[in-house]
């Protein structure tokens, strides 16, 4: 079994600053991932956190923040249709950061 934090649990929006101060504490606290929030594509970068993740020897998942202008079953196309982009854009960030799970 293995197991991992969300980096909510120190900050938001995630940052690559933070990332790098907060992995080695994931992995000198004893977890085997870190799961990255994705409030707002472009907090930062995924390439850089597949790197720094990858450096500390920890696995990568990613959590999507669905928001009421993300509802996914809203009775309004508009804001479906936001949700569905960002959930493309979510896998998009998730695949570049090395992360097994959205």
């Amino acid at each position: 079994m293995q197991f991992g934090v969300n980096t909510w649990v120190w900050v938001s929006p995630l940052s690559d600053a933070a990332l790098r101060e907060l992995a080695p504490k994931a992995a000198a606290l004893g977890f085997d991932m870190i799961e990255l929030p994705i409030e707002a594509p472009g907090d930062f970068d995924p390439a850089a956190a597949r790197a720094v993740l990858r450096d500390c020897g920890l696995g990568v998942s990613a959590a999507a923040a669905i928001s009421p202008e993300r509802d996914l079953i809203h009775p309004d196309e508009n804001i479906r249709a936001q949700g569905v982009a960002y959930v493309r854009e979510c896998i998009e960030i998730a695949h570049a950061a090395g992360a097994t799970n959205l």
